[in-house]
């Protein structure tokens, strides 16, 4: 996969190893084609994207099919959007110097104009601010998937299938509410009134410079897994109707949807189950109405010379269970340390909905 290109190499991103003038601290702004960085801030990448799916009669017999498939793909991260060139921006963004007690501007006192010179090609450029930070290593998200299913005729001409899937992804791409690289540690809220000291807040961030990283939704630090099963049973057109039922069981983890990561230092404790319907039934109808003129036509399927013009009428219901609920408290006290903060379980109260 090619990275982004820009012909003027009017893309930047901030480079965590890159020591800033402004505070000697880690985190500084870089430019595609000075100081050694390339003209492109990601990769090469190249990757194979195998699949393979059979089918086969179990036995030999005819109206037995066994199919299953396999396959593994990846992501692409190209994006057009303004992301990753704050440097030639000339788009600015109104921050807040304390985002709980202060207001970013006052309309009454009109907009302020840029008060830098653009390009601003400096390694401070885009201290104070939301930096884009575009991810450059080698890591790409990778979806490996299967499937399973037996179909077998029966008879009235229906036929009944049972099948089974299963699809997983690591280093999908995230955004920032999964992927905060200036996130305080959460052992941080012993501070407790303290957090709301912007300046002391900004202190205990890794790059204190910057009021957030912007990942643009393309930071490959994300993974899910999926299961799947289902029963259906179809019934082919006879005398105008076709009928079929169909059963879907699915079950789904992940550890950045919802509202977000809570705790952006531990992964491993956001696996939860994700936003998927568990359990859904559908059932649906097709009647041909043999209703309207008859006309002359040369062949058909019968061979009888006659088509006719035929209304229809249709229908489909779907039953589905409820999906996971995520509760969000009604204040947030942390100073910004959990942006994404959830509810405590009770002792003794169900954590099921009613």
């Amino acid at each position: 996969m090619s990275p982004r290109f820009e012909k003027y190499n009017r893309q930047s991103t901030v480079d965590l190893s890159a020591i800033n003038p402004a505070n000697g601290r880690p985190g500084a702004m870089v430019v595609t084609g000075l100081n050694g960085v390339g003209r492109a801030l990601q990769r090469h990448r190249l990757t194979l994207g195998p699949s393979l799916s059979i089918a086969w009669n179990l036995l030999g017999d005819s109206k037995t099919v066994v199919r299953a498939s396999a396959s593994l793909g990846h992501g692409n991260s190209l994006t057009g959007s303004q992301w990753g060139t704050q440097a030639f921006n000339a788009a600015p963004v109104y921050l807040s110097p304390n985002p709980q007690l202060e207001p970013a501007l006052s309309l009454r006192d009109g907009i302020p104009p840029l008060e830098r010179p653009l390009p601003d090609l400096r390694p401070e450029a885009v201290n104070e601010t939301n930096a884009d930070f575009v991810y450059r290593g080698r890591t790409g998200p990778v979806y490996p998937s299967a499937s399973l299913s037996i179909e077998r005729e029966i008879p009235f001409s229906t036929m009944l299938t049972l099948g089974a899937s299963t699809g997983s992804a690591r280093d999908t791409y995230v955004g920032n509410s999964a992927a905060n690289f200036n996130a305080i540690p959460l052992s941080a809220l012993s501070f407790r009134d303290q957090l709301n000291d912007e300046a002391f807040n900004r202190s205990l961030r890794p790059y204190p410079q910057y009021k957030s990283l912007n990942v643009g939704g393309l930071y490959p630090l994300g993974r899910y897994r999926r299961e799947a099963a289902y029963l259906s049973v179809e019934k082919r057109a006879g005398a105008g109707l076709s009928l079929s039922f169909r059963y879907d069981w699915t079950k789904q983890r992940d550890d950045y949807s919802g509202r977000g990561r809570q705790d952006f230092l531990n992964r491993r404790n956001e696996w939860s189950l994700s936003f998927a319907t568990p359990h859904r039934v559908t059932l649906t109808y097709i009647y041909e109405l043999p209703i309207g003129r008859a006309r002359p036509c040369s062949r058909t399927p019968t061979g009888d010379g006659t088509l006719w013009t035929a209304g229809r009428s249709a229908d489909q219901t779907t039953y589905s269970s409820g999906e996971p609920v995520s509760l969000k408290p009604q204040f947030n006290n942390t100073g910004g340390v959990i942006p994404n903060l959830r509810v405590n379980v009770v002792p003794g109260v169900d954590a099921r909905a009613a």
